[in-house]
């Protein structure tokens, strides 16, 4: 019985390392750090808003749209890159 559970475990173990399971892994932790760093620049862009810095807004909405570009969100980065317009037409920033 445990020489079959060690087959078992090796083979499980195998396949991971050898047939992608290992890059899965990796793959699924670079969008979920892509993810949190868009959250973050969302967290950035309240702060400055809250604070009433309304260039802070225009330059915060631009790095979340630029984040949530990364991170494959679509209708996020949409939402941001129409915050960024707005918030750039009212600190009367090029944009």
């Amino acid at each position: 019985m445990q020489i079959i559970m060690w087959v078992v475990l090796l083979s499980i173990l195998f396949w991971y390392f050898f047939s992608g399971g290992n890059e899965w892994s990796a793959v699924q932790d670079w969008q979920k750090i892509r993810t949190q760093v868009a959250n973050e620049a969302v967290a950035s862009y309240q702060i400055a808003k809250k604070a009433g810095d309304v260039k802070g807004m225009c330059v915060q909405a631009g790095e979340a749209a630029t984040a949530f570009l990364q991170a494959h969100d679509e209708a996020r980065y949409q939402t941001w890159k129409d915050s960024e317009k707005a918030d750039c037409k009212a600190a009367g920033m090029a944009h």
